[in-house]
């Protein structure tokens, strides 16, 4: 869903993006949490974790303070992408 509001480039109010962003979050940190190894150390699992998290969002807003009419583009090409993988995924074809 996430993927389709970007492909369509849908202009949300902070307050909704917000909300979307944070129920994503939840569930996506769920799903990580479930997945810890048995012989995982938390520590070094949360920071693993941590550490990407941090490189992630340096890429996030390095592309964002560099956007212009082509990262556009680009935003919506890679929303498409998530959303068909989506799609591929809930059908099994993925």
């Amino acid at each position: 869903a996430l993927g389709l509001l970007v492909a369509l480039a849908v202009d949300l109010p902070v307050s909704a993006g917000v909300a979307i962003i944070g129920l994503f979050a939840l569930f996506h940190g769920h799903a990580h949490g479930t997945e810890v190894p048995e012989n995982a150390g938390g520590l070094e699992y949360m920071a693993g974790f941590a550490i990407a998290t941090v490189l992630l969002h340096a890429i996030g807003i390095a592309a964002g303070l560099g956007r212009g009419m082509r990262f556009r583009g680009v935003a919506r090409i890679v929303g498409a992408a998530c959303a068909a993988i989506g799609v591929g995924l809930v059908f099994g074809v993925v």
